[in-house]
């Protein structure tokens, strides 16, 4: 196929299709372009932005990983069409699923892996590299790493299958696994043209006409409010939903704001304070019965940029936890069960450490 490009009605240019020569030269355009990902396509007024590529799992590195403006992870493929029995490349992109899957029992880890990489890849942080892309602020970006979080622990990830042509077999494979999957498959062909210093993309989707009957990612998630977040809570074991009760009254008297936020299946609440006029978040309670403590965003701000105040901080987080706090453990999110606190003195250690982090924010 061939299209007609022409300058006010005249010069018209008769311009060929071209290719990409090479699978990392695509990749790389497509990091620097990510609006040439139709995610439109896919789901009306989103976009998406490349978190890094060649990311590792144990299964090989995914090509592309990114995520959309909702929080879902997309797991890209990218092929060109020379390459032989093109219809592998979908057991490729579930196997890679399947090992990022296997971080969902500890996001923290996932998160500062990937911060390592886009901050080698991009030289900007993880939470920036979002922030920038979909115009967020501070809250915002938590939303989106809160149903990051919630789609890598249940696997709802997207998979994409990105090529310079994609043939009939493809296209019926990718529409019968849609069509008897949890998951959803798409192909990409891009349609690739060069005119003088112009570059052409034409992409199309295939897979998105395709409905899954399981697709929680389509449309506008749930509001969390205190009621939904203690109704799915309640599944858990009582003494976890008991603490959580208990935190949550505790810190409505002395944190200054309790946002709600989550995504279709997971919530959680967030103690906050303000600092110099604007909310800090302390930690985040989720459905899941877990409380997970900010040190990475805490060790990243003032006031824990001092040696001092970052030893003081140490100090504190050894007396909650009980055990020796690593650097890099600082450096991260960890998740303590909230059960770990049902005892009186356990509980009263945390309300300790989070009245202590409340006032030394406060200091400043």
């Amino acid at each position: 196929m061939a299209i007609i490009v022409s300058k006010n009605g005249h010069e018209a240019h008769k311009v060929e299709r071209s290719t990409f020569d090479k699978e990392d030269d695509l990749q790389r355009y497509l990091r620097d372009n990510p609006e040439a990902l139709p995610i439109d396509q896919i789901r009306d007024g989103a976009s998406l932005v490349v978190l890094a590529r060649e990311y590792t799992t144990e299964s090989g590195p995914i090509d592309i990983l990114a995520a959309d403006d909702q929080g879902r992870l997309f797991i890209i493929e990218t092929k060109l069409y020379r390459n032989p029995d093109k219809r592998k490349v979908v057991a490729q992109v579930l196997d890679y699923g399947a090992a990022l899957w296997r971080h969902s029992s500890d996001f923290s880890e996932f998160r500062a892996d990937l911060s390592e990489q886009v901050q080698r890849q991009c030289g900007m942080s993880l939470e920036d590299q979002i922030a920038a892309r979909f115009s967020t602020d501070e809250t915002g970006t938590e939303a989106v790493f809160s149903a990051m979080k919630e789609c890598l622990e249940h696997g709802k990830f997207a998979f994409m299958v990105l090529m310079d042509q994609v043939d009939d077999r493809l296209r019926d494979l990718i529409s019968y696994v849609n069509t008897n999957s949890n998951f959803q498959v798409y192909a990409v062909e891009l349609e690739y043209y060069q005119h003088d210093s112009y570059e052409i993309l034409m992409p199309h989707v295939y897979g998105a006409e395709v409905k899954t009957p399981d697709n929680e990612f389509k449309g506008p998630a749930p509001e969390w409010t205190e009621e939904r977040f203690f109704d799915r809570l309640s599944d858990a074991d009582p003494n976890t939903a008991n603490v959580a009760h208990r935190l949550l009254a505790w810190l409505k008297e002395h944190a200054d704001n309790v946002l709600w936020r989550g995504g279709r299946s997971m919530g959680s609440f967030v103690p906050q304070v303000y600092r110099n006029g604007i909310l800090t978040s302390l930690s985040a309670v989720y459905t899941y019965g877990k409380v997970e403590l900010y040190f990475e965003y805490l060790t990243d701000k003032a006031p824990f940029l001092e040696t001092e105040k970052r030893e003081e901080l140490r100090h504190r987080a050894e007396t909650l936890l009980g055990k020796p706090v690593t650097d890099d453990m600082l450096a991260k999110r960890p998740n303590i069960p909230l059960v770990d606190f049902s005892k009186p003195e356990d509980f009263a250690r945390l309300t300790d450490f989070f009245d202590w982090l409340i006032h030394r924010i406060k200091e400043l």
